[in-house]
Order: structure tokens, then sequence, then C-alpha cells
């Protein structure tokens, strides 16, 4: 449960593409979030009207690794090796990533495109770095 709103954009994926999205981003959990407009000209979808939820992408389980390796490769390292491991070593989610410059400066300038400097100061109160700040 969040206790804010956050500003975020959303999208519709066509059918025949969910499978290929849900394969992208698996290494996340996918939660129904009720949609709010930010203002009467947030909605631009292609039949005009706003959805009242959609699926969003959240951290699977609080970032637990071994949970997710028992879940979703029912605890094989070898298969988790295969499908993640091998581009990195250590666990999937750690406290010591950190936003790459370039995309943070394009998350920014999105939030001001969407809500101006509410939009920017609504993101950074939403938004936290893997080290929980």
């Amino acid at each position: 449960t969040v206790s804010s709103p956050m500003l975020a954009s959303y999208f519709e994926i066509p059918k025949h593409e969910l499978d290929g999205y849900y394969r992208r981003e698996a290494r996340y959990a996918f939660e129904v979030a009720k949609v709010l407009p930010w203002n009467n000209d947030s909605c631009k979808l292609k039949d005009g009207l706003c959805k009242d939820e959609a699926i969003i992408c959240v951290e699977y389980k609080k970032g637990d690794h071994d949970e997710y390796v028992k879940d979703m490769f029912k605890g094989d390292q070898k298969k988790y090796h295969e499908a993640i491991g091998q581009y990195y070593d250590g666990k999937l989610w750690r406290n010591d990533i950190f936003p790459v410059e370039k995309y943070l400066q394009l998350c920014i300038r999105g939030a001001r495109e969407i809500a101006g400097e509410a939009g920017v100061k609504n993101f950074l109160e939403t938004s936290y770095l893997a080290c929980g700040e």
C-alpha cells in the first residue's frame, strides 16, 4: 500500500505483446494499481478514456533474492545463472546499486514535462535508491 500517490505514465500494450512484456520484466511482481488522472489533459489513450486500473511492476517480495530464485526457478541455481546470474555476480537485488545519471535525468525531465515542478517533487518523494533512501 502506497501512502501517497505516485505520478506515472501508463500505456496500452497490445495483447499479442503481453507475453514478451512479462518475460522482459520478469524480475518484478505485477500488481493492479488504481489510476487517477493528474489533470484534465492526462488521459490520451486511443479511445480517449482513462482506465480505472492498470498493471504496475513493483519490487518482487521486497527484493528477497532467495524467494525469487525459489519461486521463479524452483530453487535451481543453475537455471537462475543461465537466465540472470551469468550477467553479473551477487544477488539480484542489492543495496549498492545506483541509477545511471542519464536515466535519472530522463526520469526527472519526463516528470517535469508531465506535471511541472510538482511532478519533479512527486518523483523525488516517491522514488528510492536500492539502499532504501
